[in-house]
């Protein structure tokens, strides 16, 4: 994973720790709805306002929060001043390129972040990662792509998961004679992990992987953009792959190639040198 990659890892992860325990404990069976706004539950008959809500949300995790809130508020103003912007567009794609990585959470049958609960963290650091790639040189980002291309594109991978040959051969001709891809994956596919969500395993880089590709990966790379590749044996295992998306163009990569250009430390610089231009002032109780 690279630099980037982990800061958003990192700021997903604060994130869940503090919004997944409360989600998993709301809208369960046999709760009624409560329409006063001010009311949160009722507990045999017993209220719990809101106000009490946010007083708890405050004392466990007030100082978190707001500091990341003031973060955000920063990184706006500063993207404000540069004229840097973050589309819908861009919001999307970054959250369609994360979710299939959240698909072991309903395995595992913990909650799964909703569209919002992600956009909250991936705003920030699209932000950020635009504000530090006005401080290098277009001509960097277009030596680098050129030297590290192959590396650098990204395939968007489906995969249905056989029993056996026989199977994967029935599957491919349903698929070969118009079946959706998805839709066979959710009913036909032994893939405990991707089946649910279609088959979906999300964009897949040379570079993140280490040593030689598996045949799953090889082969995925060789299948042009709606076509299906065919039956493919990895050890035991037969699997059919359809191929999305491609990613193979300098704008479309430049995410990817800015960790590898800017400085180790860019990111607490920046945010270190907001601070100390700017005046916060603070009420939290």
């Amino acid at each position: 994973m690279n630099r980037s990659g982990k800061v958003l890892f990192l700021f997903l992860c604060l994130l869940l720790i503090v919004l997944l325990p409360i989600a998993a404990g709301c809208g369960k069976k046999g709760e009624g709805k409560v329409t006063d706004k001010n009311i949160v539950a009722v507990v045999n008959g017993e209220e719990i306002s809101r106000k009490d809500l946010d007083k708890t949300l405050e004392l466990f995790f007030g100082k978190k929060v707001l500091d990341t809130l003031v973060d955000m508020k920063l990184l706006e103003q500063a993207a404000k001043k540069a004229n840097v912007s973050v589309t819908d567009a861009e919001i999307k794609e970054k959250i369609d390129e994360l979710k299939p990585q959240f698909a072991q959470y309903a395995f595992l049958g913990q909650p799964v972040p909703s569209d919002e609960q992600i956009k909250f963290s991936i705003y920030p650091q699209l932000l950020m990662s635009k504000l530090l790639m006005k401080d290098i040189p277009e001509q960097k980002f277009k030596d680098y792509f050129d030297k590290n291309k192959d590396k650098l594109i990204k395939i968007k991978i489906s995969r249905i998961a056989a029993k056996d040959e026989k199977s994967a051969e029935d599957i491919l001709k349903k698929l070969e004679g118009g079946a959706d891809f998805a839709e066979t994956a959710k009913k036909e596919s032994i893939d405990i992990f991707t089946k649910d969500n279609g088959g979906e395993m999300g964009y897949v880089q040379k570079k993140m992987l280490k040593g030689k590709l598996d045949p799953v990966v090889q082969a995925a790379f060789e299948t042009p953009v709606g076509k299906l590749s065919g039956i493919i044996k990895d050890g035991k295992q037969f699997y059919i792959i359809k191929v999305g998306d491609k990613k193979d163009t300098l704008e479309q990569l430049k995410m990817d190639i800015l960790p590898e250009l800017m400085a180790k430390d860019a990111v607490t610089k920046l945010m270190a040198d907001l601070k100390k231009q700017a005046k916060i002032q603070t009420n939290l109780q």
